[in-house]
């Protein structure tokens, strides 16, 4: 176990958003490089901005179908273990489901919990003691206060200012987590977060459809299928379809599975809703899970889902 004292990070601000930023400086050759923001809009941006520059970058997210997240989540171990350089741009899904450790890592500013977490994806085996940082925090945006509280973001960007230019140990991070949450007994973040608190104390009994019902309502997470997803395997879908219905035990159990490697769990916005659309085809199944079928978007298994009215505001990571 690592010793309290040891150096194992250097931050540095940059007074500038991520997208803003020319990446001219960063060695992506000979260097493992990892890249997090806020959501997936501007993952997806940074990815394009980076391809015009003729790097050859890898994106995850959350809005790939079951299929293409789990061959990234292999891509990015097998990367993390051998010994050439190159890009990761990713999105909060890495700060606790991923044991990676990059050399470099360029992130939004998030709250200090999920800092600290990305922390912990850069040098995570490793001490660090050379004079130039190895993680450089940008500043967050008016988007990003729609995915962290927005009084916590602020204080977490005030902490950070502090460090900068400093090399960290994990009693500085501690200190870190202190100062952010000092006196927050009086902040709209604190009474919030004792309501849901109160919610789930109170707990509640539902059948599986009222407990999905319920989360939904919460949480606006919908299973669906891309409608590019669902054309481009029409046949294999429905076979897995009709199996469900048919089927019982472990085979259903085993067809369910590869019909979800098809789907995504996303947030759907009310204004969004009218996109949902019903399968052409009949299911107990489909209609007991509620899922459907995604329009307007467009997938592609490097970029994943992507809407095709750009005025979708993205709060999604």
């Amino acid at each position: 176990m690592k010793n309290r004292n040891y150096w194992i990070d250097k931050i540095e601000i940059k007074d500038c958003f991520i997208e803003e930023y020319d990446f001219l400086d960063v060695d992506f050759d000979n260097q493992k490089v990892l890249i997090i923001c806020n959501t997936i809009k501007k993952a997806q941006l940074i990815y394009e901005k980076l391809l015009k520059k003729g790097l050859n970058a890898n994106l995850l997210h959350s809005r790939f179908i079951r299929l293409d997240r789990k061959k990234k989540e292999d891509e990015i171990l097998k990367f993390e273990k051998n010994n050439v350089g190159g890009i990761w741009i990713t999105t909060q899904i890495v700060e606790a489901s991923l044991d990676i450790d990059f050399d470099l890592l360029l992130t939004e500013c998030s709250t200090i919990d999920s800092m600290l977490q990305r922390f912990g994806r850069c040098y995570r085996k490793r001490d660090y003691s050379k004079p130039k940082p190895n993680i450089f925090i940008f500043k967050y945006d008016s988007i990003s206060k729609k995915v962290y509280d927005p009084e916590l973001l602020e204080r977490t960007y005030n902490v950070l200012v502090g460090y900068n230019g400093l090399l960290l140990t994990e009693e500085q991070k501690q200190n870190m987590i202190n100062e952010v949450f000092d006196n927050i007994e009086h902040t709209k973040y604190y009474q919030s977060y004792n309501e849901y608190k109160k919610l789930l104390k109170s707990g509640f009994r539902a059948n599986k459809k009222e407990s999905q019902e319920l989360f939904r309502k919460i949480t606006d997470q919908w299973i669906v299928i891309p409608k590019p997803v669902y054309l481009e395997n029409e046949d294999l879908i429905n076979d897995y379809i009709k199996n469900i219905d048919l089927s019982k035990g472990l085979e259903k159990i085993r067809q369910k599975e590869k019909f979800f490697d098809f789907c995504v769990n996303l947030p759907i916005l009310n204004k969004k809703k009218s996109l949902l659309q019903d399968f052409p085809v009949k299911s107990n199944f489909l209609t007991n899970y509620d899922i459907k079928m995604l329009d307007g978007v467009s997938y592609d298994n490097a970029v994943g889902l992507k809407y095709n009215d750009e005025e979708e505001i993205d709060n999604i990571i």
